[in-house]
């Protein structure tokens, strides 16, 4: 059974305002995050946020004109062993805050990229982690801000897609998906897990093979 839960990403730009995300994780728990220029907070009420803990973005960087990118290390939410999916023993958040500095009477840019990753120990005791990236528009108020729901990794299933080409070639993508969330990502004891395609012909012959991260397998 997937627990839901909501967690809250708040921004601030140059001026020091803030802005909110909703993450819901859920129904009970709701997990504050507040930004104020490369740095954030984390906490369970708006009011407990004033003495939470700064964490400092790892790195922060100019994207052209005023536009700021904030990345923040992987983060671990609070979620007890009860309040995790069945079988996973962790959940964190990596976010990338990205966001304009300019002048607010132009409509500035912000953004909030939350990539989820669970973690969960194979039958030998090997670390596999599993990423899923979604993120919201920021908005100026926690009454206002757009929901962005914690992925449901329950039911994964191998997805190929097919699209014809040229020359009797055809472009293969591999994706790996539960319900509406695509997994980006999988890693086994920190390193890429390998995918492996193999492209047969009628006879049961292999004509093509591959191998290598997710990533590698899109319309090639």
């Amino acid at each position: 059974m997937l627990f839901i839960f909501v967690l809250t990403a708040a921004y601030a730009s140059a001026d020091a305002s803030t802005g909110y995300v909703k993450i819901i994780l859920n129904k009970e728990k709701t997990l504050y995050v507040q930004f104020q220029d490369d740095e954030l907070k984390m906490a369970t009420s708006v009011a407990d946020l004033k003495d939470a803990k700064i964490i400092n973005a790892a790195e922060s960087s100019k994207l052209g004109g005023t536009t700021q990118q904030d990345e923040y290390s992987q983060i671990a939410l609070p979620l007890t062993a009860k309040e995790l999916p069945s079988g996973i023993q962790k959940i964190a958040v990596k976010i990338t805050h990205i966001y304009d500095t300019g002048d607010e009477a132009l409509g500035l840019f912000d953004y909030a990229g939350i990539e989820f990753i669970f973690s969960k120990k194979g039958p030998a005791g090997v670390l596999w982690e599993y990423s899923v990236e979604t993120g919201t528009e920021v908005k100026s108020s926690a009454a206002k801000a757009l929901n962005a729901e914690l992925p449901d990794i329950s039911q994964p299933k191998i997805v190929l897609e097919v699209q014809p080409k040229e020359s009797r070639q055809v472009g293969v993508a591999i994706q790996i998906r539960s319900k509406k969330f695509t997994i980006s990502a999988i890693k086994q004891a920190g390193k890429d897990a390998t995918a492996y395609l193999k492209v047969l012909d009628k006879d049961g012959k292999t004509v093509n093979a591959a191998n290598g991260p997710l990533s590698k397998f899109g319309y090639t």
